[in-house]
């Protein structure tokens, strides 16, 4: 096991338990708001994100019970909230004496408390948990194969470290598009009578990696400018929240793969166009050196053609009809480039080119055989010319 293979585990299990603890806290903060309508019933009204800010958190720790807010006095609750370093103004004070004041006793109060102050004892371990894991995914991303991501706008630690655990080794794909369909996002296609309609997503694949590259897909959405220019496009075409979100997702999955493949940096100060222009960078330089390959490839292939050809010829005693066809020059720069055998093999005009083995395939350079005489045997002849009556 490599230091890479392990980085890559390490991110794999802190991401997953993160993942495990925010959900059991989401499920939490329900029953708390539950217990706390019992307890303190109207301190929503008040403060609608009470358990997302520090005044509602020291509201429902230490005042849980309304009578002992009313006895204290709004003064008196700013002093506390000062002495516990929260600052509480004097407008919110007043609303949350108000409402207080406004609070109806419920029969099941005093139980409510109870499950409250443990569910709060509770919450405050998983985050306490979710931080450590944080710490964690902010330690191993610099070490793996994603640590560009993080130059990324929108893309933090967390997005980076999700995307990364549930990614696994980048080297297993060879292309964006395999990574989008393992993902599940692929449409489904529907095919009849050679018209294809494509419907909902698959959801065929990770659902860990689906979520994360819809989370990146956000990311780009709310702090990248282009990505933000085509999602405010795609909403005056008409499209739904859930489609432009996909789209999100395929472009940032596309960003995400070019970064880790080149280890590239995400350059903020080429415009608000960069994303499609690293895009484009990314494919070409694929494209120079896959190129570079297919031109070495069909050298080769034509040499090895010219090879065989002459050889065949000589075994015959013929002349060798590539120095008859070019009047002496045998040089393979002053040649007409030969085209493949798999060239053609790898069209779609299949019924032209044929798709069987290469003896149906003829180069254009190549000799050809006069007609066999199998076939010249079974000419029909020709029949003779009728005299005139």
């Amino acid at each position: 096991v490599t230091a890479t293979e392990s980085v890559l585990v390490e991110l794999t299990a802190w991401s997953a338990h993160r993942a495990r603890r925010v959900e059991i806290r989401s499920g939490l903060k329900n029953q708390l708001l539950g217990q706390l309508d019992r307890s303190f019933p109207g301190l929503t009204l008040a403060l609608p994100d009470v358990l997302g800010t520090k005044v509602g958190r020291l509201v429902a720790a230490e005042f849980a019970d309304p009578t002992r807010l009313v006895a204290l006095g709004s003064c008196r609750l700013v002093r506390f909230g000062a002495s516990r370093g929260v600052q509480i103004c004097k407008p919110i004070a007043d609303k949350l004496l108000a409402a207080a004041r406004d609070a109806l006793p419920m029969p099941d109060a005093a139980i409510a408390r109870q499950v409250l102050a443990a569910d709060l004892a509770l919450q405050s371990d998983l985050d306490r948990q979710v931080a450590q894991a944080e710490v964690e995914l902010a330690r191993l991303l610099p070490l793996s194969p994603f640590r560009t991501l993080t130059s990324v706008p929108g893309w933090g630690v967390v997005r980076a470290g999700n995307y990364a655990g549930a990614l696994g080794d980048p080297s297993r794909f060879s292309n964006p598009r395999q990574v989008y369909r393992s993902a599940g996002l692929n449409p489904i296609q529907y095919e009849s009578a050679g018209k294809r309609h494509d419907t909902m997503i698959s959801r065929e694949g990770s659902v860990e990696l689906r979520r994360a590259l819809i989370d990146l897909g956000i990311g780009l959405w709310l702090n990248e400018p282009a990505a933000t220019a085509r999602a405010v496009e795609l909403r005056a075409r008409g499209k739904k929240g859930g489609v432009i979100a996909c789209a999100m997702a395929n472009r940032a999955n596309r960003i995400a793969f070019a970064m880790v493949r080149d280890q590239a940096v995400y350059d903020p100060a080429a415009g608000p166009e960069q994303s499609w222009l690293f895009l484009d960078h990314c494919r070409l330089r694929r494209g120079e050196e896959l190129s570079t390959w297919s031109a070495l490839s069909a050298a080769r292939t034509n040499d090895v053609d010219r090879d065989e050809q002459r050889r065949t010829l000589e075994q015959r005693g013929g002349a060798s009809p590539t120095r008859a066809r070019t009047g002496g020059l045998t040089s393979t720069s002053q040649l007409r480039p030969v085209v493949p055998r798999w060239v053609a093999r790898r069209t779609r005009n299949r019924c032209r080119f044929g798709y069987g083995g290469p003896a149906r395939v003829t180069p254009s350079l190549a000799w050809r055989p006069g007609p066999s005489p199998r076939r010249v045997a079974r000419t029909r002849p020709a029949d003779p010319p009728q005299t005139p009556r």
